[in-house]
């Protein structure tokens, strides 16, 4: 196991995909830390993992709160000696049509969603740089949780377009600090999970890219223990993991029956506008553009 003994922060893990990410640490080897606000259902999902043999304690975080952050991560140092991997998931969702968003919840959304991933990463690593590299020469992991809304457009929840392009944009530039000192920043472009499904099954914004609420990756809907797997794939290996996944091999499969043939070798190695290098020319001016991490 790569992950076995490794120490793993995963944010926003009481429940839905936070807590199914833990799990997948922790059946991999990892030794877990999860965070969350709802510290009764934190409490209790963390025990049950213990129950089942895992190391998996909970602590408090609001990751709005940059004490409450560096304390989550003061917690796993003292408790295991080291922090592995910063898994930023926390996140919440608003539905509203654009012209009604409040305020309030356009900045609350900013705060937990978009700064939130600020922090943790920042303060992760601060604290992976402070420690002796690994047998393997790494000196940790970050994964930020993204979206495929970063790309792609739902009217009625604008402010997730807002914060996962941001979450997006600010992955790419934390790569390329970080890839000075040796270690990756990945990020993941998560489809609609089922508990979002549920939620903006009754918005018709939703209908434009997700007929009757449903979510349409390859195949069939992604739900948490697939997503799951990928980000713990990723935290092994990089992104190698993911495009030697299930996931890219359903993105491949549905790709041929579409009509398109592709191998996995030529998936993994496309390079869209997007990942081209950092100085590219366009009708005669030198622009600068960040690939994503790798």
């Amino acid at each position: 196991m790569l992950l076995k003994d490794k120490i793993a922060i995963v944010t926003g893990a009481s429940g839905g995909l936070g807590l199914a990410i833990a799990t997948s640490f922790a059946e991999h080897g990892c030794k877990v830390v999860t965070s969350d606000v709802t510290d009764d259902q934190g409490e209790k999902a963390a025990a049950g993992l213990r129950d089942q043999g895992y190391d998996v304690r909970y602590s408090h975080c609001d990751v709005t709160k940059r004490a409450d952050i560096q304390a989550l991560i003061d917690f796993t140092v003292e408790t295991h000696g080291r922090l592995d991997i910063m898994m930023a998931n926390a996140g919440i969702v608003t539905v509203s049509d654009p012209l009604d968003l409040s305020e309030e919840d356009y900045d609350k959304v900013m705060a937990v969603n978009l700064k939130g991933v600020f922090l943790s990463g920042q303060l992760a690593a601060r604290q992976m740089l402070t420690q002796p590299e690994e047998v393997d020469g790494s000196k940790g992991n970050i994964i930020n949780r993204a979206s495929a809304k970063a790309v792609l457009t739902i009217p009625g929840i604008a402010p997730c377009v807002r914060w996962k392009g941001g979450v997006n944009r600010w992955t790419n530039a934390f790569a390329i600090r970080l890839a000075q000192d040796g270690f990756p920043v990945n990020q993941v472009l998560a489809q609609m999970i089922a508990r979002d499904s549920a939620k903006l099954s009754g918005f018709d914004g939703a209908q434009l890219v997700y007929p009757e609420g449903v979510a349409l990756p390859p195949g069939t809907r992604l739900r948490n223990p697939r997503l799951a797997d990928s980000r713990r794939r990723i935290a092994e290996r990089g992104v190698a993991g993911f495009y030697d996944g299930p996931t890219a091999a359903a993105v491949v499969t549905a790709m041929n029956e579409g009509g398109h043939p592709v191998s996995r070798a030529q998936f993994a190695d496309y390079e869209p506008q997007w990942k081209r290098p950092l100085c590219s020319v366009y009708r005669g001016r030198v622009v600068l553009s960040a690939p994503p991490p790798q």
